[in-house]
């Protein structure tokens, strides 16, 4: 069992690598693909804090359940990097890279941190969503239910449910708004809503929720709207049931959508 001395000692010296090495990251070139990435944030955490564990999730999503019984729902290619015990600490501390689903146990003597990019999150029991992926400049996190903190440094917003904050990466802004898009947890609830939504919204939902990019090779297609709901388990099913309801093929090529068709 680690000491609150040696627990607070390991996670300084964490942070004080992982942000060095964000620091080098936005003032050159970084070689090497996210996994590469992912193995070396991997690498420094096991170094300095051989108490923790990590789980990713890799092409399949996963969950954990920690030693409070707080649930975190792994995104796919997301890493969470988490203490063995979180008994004789003064807050639970953990890190993401990627996407999560957090249902966290309350207890009010002991803070639930996340350590997200150079941005933290913290609550004290809440459901909520965060998303950092290495591609985008920013950090977003929904709140489901309860309340949480999010930001960096004094930059910080409160958030409170179907609200949502986002971190710019690069300006270190921190804005939050109330977020309608009943899709922004659909990779969790494996359900799809669409109302009227134009194809861009949809291109931008399969994006968000599998992370593929489309390649229309008609613009046609953009004229077109759905009113559907897709529950899905995999991509797959999704495309089939886009394939019933729109003009168009969708054909999956590589890390990419291929849509064709004569559009609406």
């Amino acid at each position: 069992m680690l000491s609150k001395k040696d627990y607070d000692d390991s996670w300084e010296a964490i942070e004080g690598h992982i942000s060095k090495r964000k620091q080098q990251r936005r003032n050159q070139f970084v070689a090497g693909s996210a996994m590469a990435t992912a193995a070396i944030f991997l690498l420094i955490f096991n170094i300095y804090s051989p108490m923790t564990l990590n789980r990713r999730s890799g092409d399949e999503q996963t969950n954990v359940v920690l030693q409070d019984d707080s649930r975190i729902y792994l995104n796919k290619n997301s890493t969470l990097i988490y203490p063995k015990s979180f008994e004789d600490t003064t807050e639970r501390r953990v890190s993401l890279e990627g996407e999560a689903f957090f249902e966290v146990e309350r207890d009010e003597k002991v803070p639930f941190k996340i350590i997200v990019d150079e941005a933290e999150v913290q609550v004290l029991g809440t459901s909520f969503n965060v998303r950092s992926r290495e591609s985008e400049n920013q950090i977003e996190v929904f709140v489901k239910t309860g309340k949480v903190e999010f930001g960096k440094g004094n930059k910080t917003v409160v958030l409170t449910p179907n609200e949502m904050g986002i971190y710019d990466k690069a300006s270190e802004a921190v804005v939050k708004k109330t977020l309608t898009d009943s899709n922004s947890l659909a990779w969790h609830s494996k359900k799809m809503v669409f109302d009227k939504s134009r194809f861009i919204e949809i291109e931008k939902t399969l994006y968000k929720v599998f992370g593929y990019q489309m390649k229309v090779d008609n613009p046609n297609i953009y004229n077109c709207a759905l009113t559907s709901t897709i529950e899905f388990e995999t991509i797959e099913d999704a495309l089939q049931i886009l394939e019933a309801t729109i003009g168009a093929t969708f054909v999956l090529d590589g890390d990419k959508i291929l849509v064709s068709g004569d559009g609406c």
